[in-house]
Order: C-alpha cells, then sequence, then structure tokens
C-alpha cells in the first residue's frame, strides 16, 4: 500500500481542474440546510470533507443502485437492455459508506451477476475521507466500520493543513502518477499524524453496540419471539425511511411499463424496502409479514444476522442514519440490542 500527501489547497485545485476537463461526473459531499448530500460538483468551494452527519442518502445506492432505474425498453417482440454506466468519481465517501459498497458488492456481484450494478461500479472511481468527527448517533467503532483499508481508489486522512492519501487501487495508482505535481511522498512522520488521527476518532464515538458485533448472531437467534418487536411496533408507522436510508438496504421492485398501444414500454426497478407492508406481499394476498413487528424484527435480523450467514459480513454499519430518520424514535439497532440485553 501507498501513500502520499498533499497540502488541502493543491487538493482542491486538482478538484477544480477535475470539474474543469469535464471527462466524467465529478460528485462530492456538499451541504444543504442542516444536512449533507452528495452531488454534482461545480466549483471545489462547494465541498465538504469534515462532515460529521452522515449524507441523507447513501453513495453506493444513490449512484450504483439508483432510486429508479430502466432495465430495458421492449417494443413489439423485441427488447433492448438499458444500462446507463457512465464514468463517475465520487469524492469524500466516509468508511461506513466504503463497507456498505462491499455489502452491495456481496449481493450483486456473486452469481448471478447484477450487469448493471457490475458496469457502473466498474465505472466509478472513489475518493474516500476518513470519518474523524463522528455524529452522536453514529457507532461504527463498535461494528467496526470506523476505518477500512481496501475497497477504496483513494482515501484521504485530514492531518491538519494536508491530506494524506492512501493508495489502494491501479486506478489510484494511475490517478496518483497523472496528477503527481500535485503530491508528495508521505514521510513516515506523516503516517504517524495518520494512525494518530483516526485512533483519537475512535475514542470520540458516543454511541456503542452492549456486545461485540461477534456475538450478536448467536445473541439473537432466541430473542425471535422476545415480546418487544410487539412492543416497538406500536409506535412504528411502517414508513420505510429506514430502509430507504440505508446504505446496505438493496432490495427493490421490478415493474413492466407498458404504453396503450400495449407495442412498447419499458421494465423499470425501484427501491423497496421490508419495513412496508406490500414488501412480503404474494400472489391471492397472502403476506408473509403483515404484522409490524415481523417488518420490523426483520430488519434488525437481515442487518446482524442473515447477512453474516449468507455473505459473511455485517448488514449494518453503523452509521446512524436509520437512527436520524426515524420519527417514531425507534429505529436504533444500538438501543434495540440494549433493550433485549437487559431481558
Amino acid at each position: 500500500m501507498r501513500f502520499v500527501s498533499v497540502n488541502k489547497e493543491k487538493f482542491f485545485e486538482l478538484v477544480n481542474l477535475l470539474i474543469k476537463q469535464k471527462k466524467e461526473r465529478i460528485v462530492g459531499v456538499v451541504k444543504k440546510d442542516d444536512d449533507y448530500i452528495f452531488n454534482d460538483l461545480e466549483n471545489a468551494v462547494e465541498l465538504c470533507l469534515d462532515y460529521g452527519k452522515p449524507t441523507l442518502l447513501p453513495p453506493g445506492k444513490k449512484y450504483l443502485l439508483p432510486r429508479k432505474e430502466t432495465l430495458l425498453k421492449f417494443q413489439n417482440a423485441s427488447s433492448e437492455i438499458v444500462n446507463e454506466a457512465k464514468p463517475i468519481t465520487l469524492i469524500g465517501v466516509h468508511p461506513y459508506d466504503l463497507w456498505a459498497i462491499k455489502v452491495m458488492n456481496a449481493v450483486f456481484l456473486s452469481e448471478p451477476i447484477d450487469r448493471n450494478y457490475a458496469e457502473k461500479r466498474k465505472n466509478m472511481f472513489i475518493i474516500g475521507v476518513d470519518y474523524l468527527n463522528p455524529h452522536p448517533n453514529s457507532f461504527c467503532a463498535s461494528i467496526g466500520t470506523y476505518e477500512i483499508h481496501d475497497g477504496f481508489d483513494l482515501l484521504l486522512t485530514d492531518i491538519g493543513k494536508k491530506y494524506i492519501i492512501t493508495i489502494d487501487s491501479e486506478k489510484g495508482e494511475k490517478f496518483i502518477d497523472k496528477y503527481i505535481e500535485f503530491t508528495k511522498e508521505a514521510t513516515a512522520i506523516d503516517l504517524l499524524f495518520l494512525d494518530n488521527a483516526v485512533n483519537k476518532a475512535k475514542e470520540k464515538y458516543k454511541l456503542a453496540m452492549p456486545l461485540k458485533k461477534e456475538e450478536l448472531p448467536k445473541f439473537l437467534e432466541d430473542k425471535y419471539d422476545n415480546p418487544l418487536w410487539t412492543e416497538l411496533a406500536k409506535k412504528c408507522f411502517s414508513c420505510g425511511k429506514c430502509n430507504l436510508v440505508c446504505p446496505t438496504c438493496v432490495c427493490f421492485n421490478i415493474e413492466d411499463k407498458a404504453e396503450l398501444n400495449l407495442q412498447e414500454g419499458v421494465r423499470e426497478r425501484e427501491w423497496h424496502g421490508c419495513a412496508l407492508k406490500e414488501f412480503a406481499e404474494v400472489a391471492m394476498g397472502h403476506n408473509f409479514r403483515g404484522k409490524i413487528e415481523q417488518r420490523l424484527r426483520h430488519r434488525i435480523y437481515r442487518k446482524l444476522s442473515y447477512t453474516v450467514s449468507r455473505y459473511g459480513i455485517y448488514g449494518c454499519v453503523g452509521c446512524g442514519r436509520c437512527i436520524n430518520s426515524c420519527k417514531a424514535g425507534i429505529a436504533s439497532p444500538v438501543e434495540i440490542i440494549k433493550k433485549l440485553n437487559k431481558e
């Protein structure tokens, strides 16, 4: 693994250069009212790299699995596969969102491979940034997602007047070599500052799981019929916001939409979520999770147990978006595990 350093002013000059070249979409974190979002950049001055509150929507879902996506167009007896996979550079992705993309990779790049996702991921260049100012509702440290050592092209770590850049891919190497005049090889002192910054950030988390993450799947085995699920369900609106903002909720619905002439149309997929009542409905109106408590419980088990058994990776990355978005105040995986643990 290679490390270089770049003065902050130089880095923003580089971002402006990328924007002016117009070779691909340059997307970064920008402030919007009291929140942050990933958006196309017009100038590097818009870019926020020291944000603490997670962006409203996770970058992985927003750009690798768009909210609504056309999969194919059909006309008469013929069809055309659609895949709008264009080059894009994401700037400012936190480690927990990089971990979330790993979960998405496990789902969409395992057989059968999702071609739309695969092409989008291939065309994506990721510049991450270490999460040094954690939000009060984030619990990445206890999930192990507060840092990451792969799954990105470049990773920035703020050490004051400059960033240390960790290079993790061949694309990242080529990028640094192409713009070599902006960077310098990192020194031993630089690397000490890097480690110190990440370790200090780990100590700033105010929220933590009461159990080690390795204990959670086994812990949940005998909690399936716990009365807590019914108690929480009394407050749940089944609005699905916890699904929509979660970086690892990747379920979708597919619908064929024909024109009035019935000769042409499109096949689209759109985000869906297990918190919504119609999610588990099947033919003849049967619903496998018709009750709120069943859906609420399924979300927690999917995050902390099911993805572990199927893919070997946790489905919760500790970002805290579900906590931030839940109007009923019941979506926190930490608080749910704490209550189950007390009992």
